[in-house]
């Protein structure tokens, strides 16, 4: 528990700093007490009203705060205050939540250290061949610990330079490894500290994960390429791509989620990682004279206008366009192309209604998956073993196109 005597609160909308009691517990929850004065009540208001539309919470609703705790400066990140004050006695008392908090209580080291909010027995399950240690080109030797907790365990490693949120990077790398959607809920990195609210974690399957079972070495390559190509996105603290692959482990139980989501997954990929393909030059020739020619037709305005958002759309590479490049360099089967077209069908017709019908259903699912895989591993530059979901072997990719 930690607790100061003064805080200032700001987000985009402005800054307010008064002299308070401030209480931050162990789960991150706060109290905030103050004199119940007219003039502080009022300046709140105001400020709470900048960023809270109609009852409606936006993303200005969530605020930073910063206060001395103990003689140690404090960074609390995302505070939502979302309800008036209460009165108790003579003074007012705001309560809140709090995402994180930031210490500047640590010694200057080249160590990252998080502690993830998963068992380090469960974690060791879903790194299988890896172990709890391996060494790493980008991140040296990184290791598997104990935790505070039983429900916990320790990743330590290098601080890697040049990669922004480098502990979110490295947590990137061991979900996609593991198959195990962890967060870390405590970090030491660069001098600071940060504490951060618990979650449940999302999933925990590794056999949802692509990492080979029998090859440590491509294991550890996997690894790499993954750390690298997150390392890549400056400013973000997660990859579109990894959340594309923990929405469908999410999704996985269900076989309709899952089908839908493959099929979006798909596509999503497909337009993150293009490679060499485009649209040809006479195509795109071609599409801008059909629309400029339905400006002089006399079709209905409301037609008119579908027509071209049509054709405008096709100045874009369609999921056909790519996969079959694909399949012309060798990295993908017609058995993919046709299972992908089939089960995007199958998405929008609901479930399947006998046995016979879902074990249909998971073996179209697996067929796409490990086209989801092909396009993931191609996109991030990797050439080594991976499992393939279609039997749940070690099978060899070699990345053919540059993103």
């Amino acid at each position: 528990m930690l607790s100061a005597q003064n805080v200032a609160i700001s987000n985009r909308s402005g800054t307010i700093a008064f002299d308070a009691s401030v209480t931050i517990a162990d789960d991150l929850s706060v109290e905030i007490r103050t004199p119940n004065l007219q003039d502080l009540r009022e300046r709140f208001a105001s400020f709470r009203n900048q960023f809270l539309k109609t009852g409606v919470l936006t993303e200005d609703s969530y605020c930073q705060a910063a206060f001395a705790a103990d003689g140690v400066r404090i960074q609390a990140c995302d505070i939502l205050i979302d309800k008036d004050p209460a009165v108790d006695g003579t003074d007012l008392v705001f309560c809140s939540r709090v995402d994180s908090i930031v210490h500047s209580d640590q010694p200057p080291s080249d160590m990252l250290e998080l502690e993830l909010d998963v068992g380090l027995e469960a974690m060791l399950s879903g790194l299988g061949i890896l172990g709890d240690s391996f060494d790493s080109m980008e991140f040296g030797k990184v290791e598997f610990l104990a935790g505070t907790a039983p429900d916990r365990c320790l990743l330590r490693s290098q601080l890697k330079s040049g990669i922004a949120f480098a502990e979110n990077k490295i947590l990137e790398a061991v979900r996609f490894v593991s198959g195990i959607d962890a967060q870390w809920v405590e970090s030491r990195v660069a001098g600071k500290r940060t504490v951060r609210s618990p979650r449940p974690v999302l999933y925990a399957d590794p056999a949802c994960s692509p990492m080979p079972q029998g090859d440590r070495a491509s294991a550890i390559k996997m690894f790499d390429a993954v750390v690298r190509w997150v390392g890549l996105n400056k400013g973000s603290h997660t990859s579109s791509e990894t959340d594309t692959l923990a929405n469908l482990r999410q999704a996985s139980p269900s076989h309709v989620n899952f089908r839908l989501i493959l099929g979006a997954a798909v596509e999503h990929l497909l337009k993150r990682f293009p490679g060499e393909v485009v649209v040809d030059r006479e195509t795109l020739q071609h599409i801008e004279e059909s629309i400029f020619m339905l400006d002089g037709t006399g079709f209905h305005r409301t037609i008119k206008e579908k027509l071209k958002s049509a054709l405008v759309n096709q100045r874009n590479l369609q999921p056909k366009q790519v996969l079959a490049a694909m399949k012309a360099m060798g990295m993908v089967s017609s058995l993919h192309i046709k299972t992908y077209e089939n089960i995007r069908t199958m998405g929008s017709q609901g479930g399947a209604s006998g046995l016979k019908e879902a074990n249909d259903t998971k073996r179209k699912t697996a067929v796409v998956l490990d086209l989801v895989y092909r396009i993931l591993l191609n996109g991030i530059s990797y050439t080594g073993k991976y499992r393939s979901p279609i039997d749940g072997t070690d099978t060899y990719f070699r990345a053919n196109v540059v993103a």
